[in-house]
């Protein structure tokens, strides 16, 4: 294993702990907007909600757009050996 192959698995490896991570924030940050006491706390928390999906959003895009791979369409679908016909149905006894 090549040291660039080493370096895409552990950066994939941290844009999904990054994931993780953001939307964990969400519902501690909610439940947090719940029970403040004053405007500051609970626009600060509003705020750390939004980052904390939008983040989210925006590293899940990422790694599903470029780091999970794409089935290679290019290849021709495998040949198949079913008959094209069928042949005809002998009678019930």
């Amino acid at each position: 294993m090549t040291n660039r192959e080493i370096i895409q698995i552990l950066s994939t490896f941290g844009w999904a702990l990054l994931c993780g991570i953001l939307i964990f924030v969400v519902p501690l940050s909610w439940r947090r907007i719940l029970n403040a006491e004053n405007t500051f706390q609970r626009c600060f928390h509003i705020l750390l909600c939004l980052v904390g999906a939008v983040g989210f959003s925006v590293c899940a895009w990422y790694l599903w757009n470029y780091r999970v791979p794409k089935p290679d369409t290019a290849t021709p679908p495998p040949a198949t050996s079913l008959p094209t016909s069928l042949p005809p149905a002998s009678p019930v006894p």
